[in-house]
């Protein structure tokens, strides 16, 4: 991802960020890091979350976990965008894939952010609840390192369904 692609999808996640809620009790959205991110996170887990469509096009669905590190102005953050044709199941995760994510963690010093080099992400929809359930699995490259995320989730659409 390019450093304008980072600014422009910041501005983005930034409008997402307004429409995220409190993640309730029966919903996850949480991923384990390896190797630990600046030495000791270990996990994220979301503590907000975004799951619908958004934008003028709604030709994306996204799933956004979100953390704020009050009174600092940091946050950690993972963000899925599935193109709205895709239907559920198993699908590649990538830059050039139906299905990309971006990854922005902070650690006492510094913040990284970086879009998913490759990956797998797997899930199932149900319309009657408007939830989705599934995992993921992505290597994404941050401060000269490669991370692996092991993404597992259980939302109820906040925002609109396509």
């Amino acid at each position: 991802m390019s450093t304008n692609s980072k600014k422009n999808d910041s501005t983005k996640y930034e409008a997402l960020r307004l429409k995220a809620e409190k993640l309730p009790g029966d919903m996850y959205y949480r991923s384990a890091i390896a190797p630990p991110y600046g030495g000791h996170k270990k996990t994220f887990d979301a503590q907000r979350y975004l799951y619908g469509v958004s934008g003028p096009d709604f030709t994306r669905i996204y799933l956004m976990g979100w953390n704020m590190h009050d009174p600092d102005p940091t946050y950690d953050e993972l963000v899925f965008e599935i193109r709205s044709t895709v239907k559920d199941g198993t699908h590649p995760v990538g830059p050039s894939s139906e299905v990309r994510a971006s990854v922005s963690l902070n650690s006492n010093t510094n913040q990284f952010a970086s879009e998913a080099k490759s990956g797998t992400i797997t899930f199932q929809r149900n319309e009657t609840e408007r939830t989705i359930t599934g995992t993921a699995n992505l290597k994404v490259d941050m401060d000269r390192t490669t991370y692996e995320f092991k993404v597992e989730f259980h939302l109820t659409a906040n925002a609109p369904l396509p």
